[in-house]
């Protein structure tokens, strides 16, 4: 089944967000749930082209509030603080209104459902997204390690507009030109960043997305054909959900939210999720977001530690916080979800290949994506029973 999954959609030159790939690789996914006979839709939503352009408008924000505080700071400051709070909108996910303001497209999130044996109460939903990005230049392989500093220091500036603008109000004479001059540094930072959006529109090309996410595509697959073959889990209902879209600012798993959060119970309902297993260390997520550090479930991580510790297959596991960008579990994790996350990391905690020329089936660690695999249904047995992780290794289904 791995090996199906990643050359099928490989087979395809990009998957990338509202395109006619995209569509096309869902509907070869639905069609193989129902190979496996697993009760499939495609569920359709509009999301946003590209989240360059909307953190285009965003950046420019900003540069806008800086440029207009040198005559009209109290206006200046009303900028500043209206971005800060769409910047924090789009960091949690909590809301995204300049999605509306933005080129958008069809996408589809691919739904399975396998129900579960005796009397079930809990529903696991095993997820993974398969659309795919584009290349640009944040995401060289020479630059990709300092994300998450480049992050931290866009909310230094971020900071320092604010407070500029603020000071700009406060103050006369040689002070206030002092300022104006200050406020130069975050004024040029801005316009570099929106320079940055508009380089990867304009030169950024879709990557075909072997790690970044049909590693974890097929690894959900094959987890759904086992437990297809199971009959079922007892006492969980499985959710297959591969999102659509993820690429774009999580927006396949936001609409699968919106849609279901209010029936699903934060304390019966678990997601696992598998994303760009393409080279690096196998990594358990053990803290995710950009802006507010967001744990994993305690019981998952627990459940997957002491697998670790105990099964001498998952020995080189790590254990680490991922901070560089966000992850589609973090939708859930922000709605008081239990949420687990799987993913490759290379040493300086980001993965390798991402969003670059270079991922392709021939530069894929397919030797993860089975360890994955394997990892990922000693999880799914140890949620069925909750049994304690050194009870030792189960056998897998024929």
């Amino acid at each position: 089944m791995i090996n199906e999954v990643l050359n099928s959609l490989c087979a395809l030159p990009h998957r990338y967000s509202t395109s006619a790939n995209e569509h096309r690789a869902a509907e070869y996914l639905r069609h193989k749930l129902d190979d496996l006979e697993i009760d499939a839709q495609l569920v359709p939503f509009v999301a946003p082209t590209t989240f360059s352009w909307i953190y285009l408008i965003l950046y420019l924000g900003f540069l806008i509030s800086v440029v207009t505080g040198i005559q009209h700071p109290v206006v200046a400051l009303a900028i500043a603080l209206f971005f800060a709070v769409l910047f924090y909108g789009e960091q949690t996910t909590r809301f995204s209104p300049l999605s509306q303001w933005v080129p958008e497209g069809l996408s589809h999130n691919v739904i399975g459902k396998i129900p579960g044996r005796n009397n079930p109460r809990n529903t696991l939903i095993l997820c993974a997204h398969y659309d795919t990005s584009k290349t640009a230049l944040i995401f060289h392989p020479g630059f990709v390690a300092g994300l998450r500093r480049a992050f931290f220091i866009s909310l230094i500036m971020i900071g320092l507009i604010i407070v500029g603008n603020a000071a700009r109000i406060a103050v006369t004479g040689q002070a206030l030109r002092i300022i104006n001059w200050a406020m130069a540094v975050p004024g040029v930072y801005m316009g570099v960043m929106c320079l940055g959006m508009i380089e990867r529109e304009a030169r950024g090309v879709p990557v075909n997305g072997a790690a970044d996410n049909a590693s974890g595509v097929a690894t959900v697959m094959e987890l759904a054909k086992r437990v297809k073959e199971k009959g079922g889990l007892s006492g969980w209902d499985v959710t297959v959900l591969l999102t659509g879209s993820e690429e774009v600012g999580l927006a396949g798993m936001s609409h699968f939210m919106r849609e279901n959060g209010k029936r699903l119970d934060p304390a019966a309902t678990a997601f696992i999720n598998f994303d760009n297993m393409g080279g690096g260390k196998l990594t358990v997520v053990r803290e995710e977001g950009m802006l507010k550090g967001l744990p994993a479930d305690p019981e998952l991580l627990r459940t997957a530690e002491g697998l670790i510790a105990s099964d001498p297959r998952f020995a080189d596991i790590d254990i680490r916080a991922f901070r560089a960008l966000t992850l589609d579990s973090l939708v859930p994790n922000a709605r008081g979800h239990r949420v687990l996350s799987l993913m490759g990391l290379n040493k300086a905690g980001v993965p390798t290949p991402w969003h670059w020329h270079n991922d392709t089936l021939e530069h894929l660690d397919k030797d993860m994506v089975r360890l994955a695999a394997e990892f990922g249904w000693e999880l799914v047995n140890r949620l069925e029973t909750g049994g304690n992780a050194e009870d030792g290794p189960r056998e897998k289904p024929l």
